[in-house]
């Protein structure tokens, strides 16, 4: 089962019932420390409900709580490159100004205030001049996203959903070998070369699959349109170890439904 989608204010309240201020091990001031709300009384209102965020900090909070894998609504009804947008600014990879002038092309009086309207709207469309570039802003900087996002799990791993979910489970521990950070990705701080976990119930795998899915499909998309060359498409196979995007392929039609899957069992190809 997928987790529900929230408003801001119910993931706040989430997150202080999972971590209550009588809780001392720190998770509360990850928040603080994500956002650069660094007052332990902000957050605390924050988390209690007595106020809510604005400007930069609203949208940074959004972006934790996305990445830590709930779903809330206004992230949910913003178009790709707006995601990414958020994205890019709650992980450092831009500054708001940069975003705003660069990115959305503003200018003139107050551009990070018209750019965070353009959030709130959700795919209420920019004039097709900046439409554009804002993806080829976007575009851009998807590499330096994709590890900025890997250096997040790093840090905050502990936190995501499904981890929490999971560490109470006394099941037996299996190792799951990770893939390397891609050598064109800017370096990030050292990591382990395979992640000890327990036992995962069924639903946990089908909701950690599912979100899996939702989170690569776009940039898969990507990767497949006209914005990457064929050259780094396959260089894309290459690090997928060669067969890893075509055994993916075969997985995921044999996933289809179960009659494509039952047809590959009678072949004697069950993946």
């Amino acid at each position: 089962m997928s987790p529900p989608t929230l408003t801001l204010a119910e993931c706040f309240r989430d997150f202080n019932e999972r971590f209550p201020k009588t809780d001392q091990s720190g998770q509360r001031q990850l928040l603080g420390e994500f956002t650069g709300a660094n007052q332990e009384q902000t957050i605390n209102r924050w988390l209690s409900g007595k106020l809510q965020p604005g400007g930069e900090y609203k949208w940074r909070s959004i972006a934790f709580f996305s990445l830590l894998g709930y779903k809330i609504q206004l992230f949910e009804a913003a178009g790709y490159h707006y995601k990414r947008a958020i994205e890019l600014l709650a992980l450092d990879v831009i500054t708001a100004d940069k975003l705003a002038g660069e990115g959305f092309g503003f200018a003139g009086q107050e551009p990070k205030s018209r750019m965070y309207r353009v959030f709130e709207n959700g795919e209420t469309p920019l004039s097709p001049v900046r439409t554009v570039t804002l993806q080829n802003f976007i575009d851009q900087h998807v590499e330096d996203l994709t590890a900025a996002k890997q250096l997040f799990d790093e840090q905050y791993g502990a936190i995501k959903l499904a981890a929490v979910e999971i560490s109470s489970q006394p099941e037996s521990v299996v190792v799951i070998p990770t893939a390397q950070p891609a050598a064109a990705v800017r370096p990030l701080r050292p990591t382990a070369s395979a992640v000890v976990r327990p036992k995962l119930s069924h639903d946990t795998i089908l909701t950690s699959a599912a979100n899996f899915a939702q989170g690569l499909l776009p940039l898969l998309e990507l990767i497949a349109s006209d914005a990457f060359s064929a050259a780094e498409r396959a260089e894309l196979r290459e690090r997928a170890g060669g067969d890893g995007i075509f055994k993916l392929s075969n997985i995921l039609e044999n996933l289809c439904g179960e009659r494509a899957r039952n047809q590959s069992i009678k072949q004697g190809v069950k993946r």
